[in-house]
């Protein structure tokens, strides 16, 4: 096991110079990134309406605010040095600052409309268009209904603060950018007791025990007689939690149950958090087999030293797929022996000028019922005219899984897609998610990259889908480097909305269904351009229950922004070789390589990393972050290093005993069925546990 030295910690002490909290990220590194959709033109327009609003808030200001945000609603508009945000949202907070008097022509106009597509809504069954309610008529009064229903949609999946950050919305002194009108009115009490009684509920599930006494001490103060239904019972708000209080809370999160892994990061969440425990001393490896992936580079000559890709597979139903991005392996996962393999493409020769010095990134997989969704083609990706520059745009290929008795399996090629505009190429494997497939693309123009995503539905179809909208995200400066670019970018899902961290200086959310811009985050980039272009492991955006966190491959730190409008929440700066593994109720998990190699258990709300403020470190004398993944159990994480598996405690950072821990090597995981598979750029290895092998599991 390894151990930490007096001397690392204290070094890393004193090196910790980074920023938490919100601060403004804001700089001239990110001056030359354009967001796309956004207008200055619509942003003077917003200023001036906003001082016209702000000196004589009569009828006819409101009506031209109105105007305006019917016209431009969907043009994005910066509203300070980082964050974009439509321009229908942006009106809405500002007209929530009125009185509701002043706001009875606006409700007037709107209520109908809102109310109409609330029917439409609840009729449908149609979770996320709750969220559109709220989006689109966020001050009317229909929206209230919204903003409950949503809430409790949410709590019931298990993201509780989510649910708490829309039921601030409905609190006159909370912490949303803007408060329903109606909660200002006297006559409107319990309106304002049943969105609190909901927090205080959900801050009890969360553990939070301490806010939620709060919570009802408040409603027992203030709305001693408001009743109503809360966590399933019919009663008085404050008795009805008052016995909540009295138990321990049991709030199982959402996770991983280690049945699959369908994409990087096992869910297209991209949070590999495991709902299972992990037990010292349970695993080790069973079986080994050999890979034959493309390229095997050779020991000696002009490729020697290169390092080999490091594949990322994905699991189900006891099957194993990786890919090379030329050809499709299927392996079963208790023996490890091949089921099938499958020819999409010819791999290109083994020559300076096709492969890059450094690490070569492997394309990522997609897992859906019974189809795989990949990026077929070599991960390197140049500018229009470079030599080759056509075998780089890649396809993206749907491939049937056809199961046979005794757990084989074939592969099918069913359909593939060339890149929607000319001169572009795909980005890595495809997110799939209800029959709908989101895809990343970029095209190289001017020394510029302009990057975007498409929507195709159904995923699933016999044939090319068709195209349901596509999106321009950002065009970010891009110096072209000799060897071009191997790190494939990913989209992330997040309740409802595609998340795209460019790692070109924007992170943008985009409406699953319509491809509506919801907002954007323009990050500071490294001082160092060349980071951006430097082959990684793919740096996609993590959500988890209500907050999306990136560290972006060209910026210096790590940011969590709030997933329903955008806005920072902390930050952490000053690092370099960040990757993120994992989120749980309490921390964010990452490691980095400087100022010194450590893994960083960050406090989901402080943003913070020292023990004081709720996180912890831990110095490594090495580090594999460019290599492996960790995995993320209820209470450990595993992290792999060149001398075996590091087992700590997800509290405080100390590490479990595990006397077979050294069995386990440096390389991928995932898990399925209760296997613990391995991938290493040479070997498919299969940890499985003795009671397993002779029985099923309990």
């Amino acid at each position: 096991m390894r151990r930490v030295t007096v001397g690392m910690a204290m070094a890393l002490l004193a090196w910790w110079p980074v920023s938490f909290g919100n601060q403004n990220p804001g700089g001239a590194s990110a001056e030359a990134v354009q967001v796309a959709g956004a207008s200055d033109q619509t942003r003077k327009r917003f200023a001036e309406l906003e001082e016209r609003l702000r000196r004589l808030p009569d009828a006819e200001a409101v009506d031209e605010v109105l105007r305006w945000m019917e016209e431009d609603g969907e043009v994005l508009i910066q509203v300070d040095a980082h964050r974009y945000v439509p321009a229908r949202y942006w009106g809405q907070v500002l007209l929530s600052r009125l009185s509701p008097q002043q706001l009875q022509t606006y409700r007037l106009r709107v209520d109908p409309l809102a109310e109409q597509m609330l029917a439409r809504v609840r009729q449908q069954g149609e979770e996320h268009g709750l969220r559109r309610v709220v989006e689109r008529y966020g001050l009317s009064r229909p929206a209230v209904q919204a903003l409950l229903l949503s809430g409790d949609a949410l709590l019931e999946r298990g993201e509780a603060a989510a649910a708490r950050a829309l039921w601030e919305h409905l609190q006159p002194e909370g912490t949303a950018e803007w408060t329903h009108p109606d909660v200002r009115l006297s006559q409107n009490a319990d309106l304002v007791a049943q969105a609190m009684a909901r927090q205080g509920l959900a801050l009890w599930l969360e553990g939070e025990v301490r806010q939620a006494r709060e919570h009802y001490e408040r409603l027992r103060q203030q709305y001693p007689q408001a009743r109503g239904r809360l966590a399933g019972q019919e009663g008085v708000y404050h008795e009805v939690l008052a016995e909540l209080l009295r138990q321990p809370p049991h709030y199982p999160r959402a996770g991983n149950v280690g049945r699959s892994w369908s994409t990087f990061g096992s869910r297209p969440t991209r949070n590999p958090t495991l709902a299972l425990s992990y037990r010292p001393g349970e695993t080790r490896p069973a079986w080994r087999r050999e890979l034959s992936l493309v390229p095997r580079l050779p020991a000696e000559g002009e490729l020697a030293g290169f390092r080999q890709p490091w594949p990322h597979p994905v699991a189900a139903e006891k099957c194993i797929f990786l890919t090379d991005g030329f050809r499709l392996y299927a392996f079963d996962a208790i023996s490890g022996r091949p089921h099938a393999t499958l020819e999409l493409l010819a791999p290109p020769p083994l020559a300076r000028e096709v492969w890059p010095p450094g690490t070569l990134a492997c394309p990522t997989l997609t897992l859906e019922g019974d189809g795989l969704y990949l990026r077929a083609g070599l991960p390197l990706l140049r500018p229009a005219g470079a030599r080759g520059d056509r075998g780089w745009t890649g396809r993206l290929v749907h491939v049937q899984i056809q199961r046979h008795e005794k757990n084989g399996v074939t592969l099918q090629e069913r359909w593939r897609l060339a890149p929607p505009i000319p001169n572009a190429f795909w980005e890595g494997a495809p997110l799939v998610v209800g029959r709908k497939l989101w895809a990343a693309y970029g095209r190289f123009e001017g020394g510029r990259l302009q990057q975007g995503v498409v929507c195709y539905d159904p995923a699933d179809a016999a044939n090319p889908p068709a195209l349901r909208w596509q999106a321009e995200v950002s065009i970010s400066p891009w110096l072209p480097l000799a060897a071009g670019r191997t790190r494939l970018e990913l989209l992330t899902w997040a309740d409802g909305r595609i998340v795209f961290n460019t790692n070109s200086g924007v992170v943008m959310a985009l409406d699953s269904s319509t491809g509506q811009r919801l907002w954007a985050f323009r990050y500071p980039r490294a001082s160092r351009s060349a980071g951006q272009d430097a082959p990684a492991q793919p740096a996609p955006a993590i959500y988890d229950d209500g907050r999306v966190y990136v560290a972006p491959a060209d910026s210096d730190g790590i940011f969590a922004l709030d997933v329903h409008d955008g806005r920072l929440l902390w930050q952490l700066r000053g690092l370099e070789g960040v990757l993120l593994h994992a989120v749980t109720a309490r921390h964010l998990f990452a490691t980095v390589r400087r100022p010194l190699p450590a893994i960083l258990a960050v406090n989901v709300k402080t943003g913070s990393p020292r023990r004081s403020e709720g996180g912890w470190f831990v110095p490594l004398r090495d580090t594999a972050t460019e290599s492996a993944l960790s995995l993320t159990t209820l209470h450990h994480l595993l992290y792999p290093t060149r001398a075996g598996m590091l087992a700590l405690h997800h509290e405080d950072g100390t590490p479990c005993f595990d006397p077979l821990s050294d069995q386990l090597p440096l390389a991928h995981y995932v898990m399925v069925d209760g296997m613990l598979i391995a991938v290493t750029p040479q070997h498919l290895l299969g940890c499985v546990s003795e009671r397993l092998r002779f029985g099923p599991p309990p």
